[in-house]
C-alpha cells in the first residue's frame, strides 16, 4: 500500500475532486425518479381532466402544449 500512496501522492487533489464530482453526480441521479414521479402525477390522469374527481377540463390542446397554469406533455 506505501508504494500506491507513494505514487497517487501527487495526484491527491485530483483524487478529492473526483470523488467530491462523483458524490455530486449520484445526489443529481437521485433527483430523476422524483422529478420523473412529479411529471407523471401530472399526466397520467385523463387526457381530458386536471384532476383525479374530473371536475377541472382541460382540451387536448392543453394536454399536449399546455396552459398558462399547466405545461403539457410535450413541455416535459
Amino acid at each position: 500500500m506505501k508504494i500506491l500512496f507513494r505514487y497517487l501522492k501527487p495526484y491527491q487533489w485530483l483524487i478529492i475532486i473526483s470523488l467530491f464530482l462523483a458524490t455530486v453526480n449520484q445526489v443529481f441521479s437521485l433527483f430523476a425518479p422524483a422529478i420523473t414521479g412529479n411529471i407523471l402525477d401530472q399526466l397520467v390522469t385523463h387526457p381530458n381532466f386536471f384532476d383525479k374527481e374530473k371536475l377541472l377540463p382541460r382540451s387536448l390542446n392543453e394536454y399536449l402544449y399546455g396552459s398558462p397554469v399547466y405545461h403539457g406533455a410535450f413541455y416535459f
